[in-house]
């Protein structure tokens, strides 16, 4: 009875960690931004159409991955009872997404520049790249608050939703994150279609400044 026992909790523990194996969390930072004069009866609700719109810049081998972007946009739109309406639609929703290695995006201060400048709005200070440490280091002391070790890219969408009789910008919705997911890797993809959810999470509520999201992101196999 004992040794089944035993065998039984080894069963459970295997399948969690197994479980834990397939997931890692990662740290977002996401903000959202609406236009002051916006009266409340021109933002999305429930009952709205929408449609997507594509930059002339996206090239026809990132149509697939676009389409993924947009789904993961369109379940939550849908979610709050807005409808896909193509060429009838209230709002066009414009979505991108890019990645970019972590020692290029440091030389040209993409997405993080104004980490360099300003606190982050999560209580911490910008993010500085120190050797090959992403750390979180403070304008008065020279020591890090944090660190992320050795991310291999950085990562952010945005979306923008249009009023398409106005051409009004009413709902805009930014999503960045650094770790260790290649771009253009399976799991950078899986990362930003994450950062699209997490982008939209309050949607259409808008926040006042940005926040941190800590993502569980399945790993690709």
């Amino acid at each position: 009875m004992f040794i089944r026992c035993v065998a039984i909790i080894f069963a459970g523990l295997t399948a969690l960690l197994a479980g834990c194996g397939t997931l890692r969390s990662v740290d977002a930072q996401v903000q959202s931004f609406e236009r002051a004069s916006t009266p409340a009866q021109a933002l999305p609700k429930a009952g709205d159409s929408y449609q997507f719109e594509r930059l002339p810049s996206l090239a026809k081998e990132s149509a697939p991955f676009q389409s993924k972007l947009e789904a993961a946009a369109s379940a939550k739109f849908n979610a709050i009872g807005m409808q896909s309406a193509p060429n009838l639609a209230k709002f066009s929703v414009l979505v991108s997404a890019r990645s970019q290695r972590a020692q290029a995006a440091a030389l040209s201060g993409w997405p993080y520049s104004q980490w360099h400048h300003d606190w982050d709005g999560f209580g911490r200070a910008p993010l500085v790249l120190r050797g090959s440490h992403w750390t979180w280091a403070s304008p008065i002391s020279p020591w890090p608050t944090s660190s992320i070790n050795d991310p291999a890219a950085l990562h952010e969408v945005s979306v923008i939703v249009r009023d398409r009789a106005s051409g009004d910008i009413v709902h805009e919705a930014q999503a960045r994150s650094a770790s260790r997911a290649r771009a253009g890797s399976a799991d950078a993809q899986m990362e930003l279609l994450a950062l699209i959810g997490a982008a939209l999470k309050d949607f259409p509520k808008t926040t006042t400044g940005s926040r941190r999201e800590v993502l569980d992101i399945e790993r690709a196999q």
